[in-house]
This record gives C-alpha cells, sequence and structure tokens, in this order.
C-alpha cells in the first residue's frame, strides 16, 4: 500500500477481487475515448478484452487509486517488461512500463494523471529501475502532448505485436 499522497488519494494493489472496480473504470475511459474518434482502448470494450484486463491484474502491479470517501478514482499498472510493445528494449530490464492509466471522468482535469505519473515513477525508482516507459496510440495527439508536458522524450512511432496499430513510445528518466 502507498501512503496518502498529497491531495488525498490512497493507492493499493489490486487483487483478482478488484477487477469490477478497475474495468469499470477503464470501461469508462474506453467509451469517453470513443465519443472523441478516439479508438485506444476500444479493445477493453470487447470480451477478450476484459479477459486481459482480468489477466492483467493477476500478471502485472495493478493499483486502484482511492479518494478520502474511499471510492475507486482511478487506476494504473505496472510491468517490468514488455517485449509486446517495446521489443528487444523491452526485456533491458532498465525501465518499468506504466499501462492502463486511467482516472474516472468526474475527476478528470484536476491534475490526477500527472499525481499517478508520479506515483509510478516512485514504484518503478523502488525497484531499482531507471527509466519509466509508456505508450499511446500516435495518432492520440492531446495525449501525447500530455506526455510531452510531463518530460517523457518521445521515442517516435512503432507498431504493436498486440494492436499491429502505430504506437507512439515514450520515456523518461527516473
Amino acid at each position: 500500500m502507498i501512503e496518502q499522497s498529497p491531495i488525498n488519494l490512497t493507492i493499493r494493489r489490486t487483487t483478482a477481487s478488484d477487477f469490477e472496480a478497475v474495468f469499470a473504470i477503464l470501461e469508462e475511459a474506453a467509451t469517453w475515448l470513443q465519443t472523441r474518434g478516439i479508438p485506444q482502448w476500444s479493445f477493453f470494450l470487447t470480451d477478450p478484452g476484459k479477459d486481459f484486463v482480468r489477466n492483467r491484474i493477476i500478471t502485472a502491479e495493478t493499483y486502484l487509486v482511492f479518494d478520502s470517501a474511499n471510492s475507486p478514482i482511478a487506476t494504473f499498472t505496472l510491468q517490468w517488461k514488455d517485449e509486446e510493445i517495446w521489443g528487444q528494449r523491452g526485456l533491458d530490464g532498465k525501465a518499468g512500463y506504466v499501462h492502463g492509466l486511467a482516472v474516472a471522468r468526474r475527476t478528470a482535469g484536476k491534475g490526477l494523471g500527472r499525481i499517478l505519473l508520479n506515483e509510478a515513477s516512485n514504484l518503478i525508482a523502488k525497484n531499482s529501475r531507471l527509466l519509466m516507459r509508456l505508450d499511446c496510440m500516435a495518432n492520440n495527439e492531446p495525449l501525447c502532448n500530455i506526455y510531452r508536458c510531463a518530460g517523457f522524450s518521445d521515442l517516435g512511432v512503432d507498431d504493436s505485436n498486440i494492436t499491429g496499430k502505430g504506437l507512439r513510445l515514450f520515456e523518461r528518466q527516473i
């Protein structure tokens, strides 16, 4: 469990019993993205997508974020390798990989995403990794700009073994 953050959040690692809360946040984000013509997480809206999230909770470090009323308001996942998206770089042991960072729409626009990136960075540093890596669809320019403004280096576009679509890769030193 991570201690309270400066804005009175509690962040804890999930278990299989947290699937519904994690999925509700991801589903809401995916639906919102689709309404804006961004298919980035449309996979989560399918049955295989649900299974993917269930498996991610078991095989990676998925976290839930709770507000002061103990309501789940965000989620993110850390992985310690990521060959599927990063190829051989994803096996270099230098980075932690952030996936599935999503905030409930009612909390959007309050800087929570940046706070969670910093929390993820702290967790990655505790695991003696030097870099934080993440990705998003290359055509999701608003999100790409958020990552650039958060100090990430834009490493260009690559295709994912999972999605086959162009993903923009980002990296930030810890």
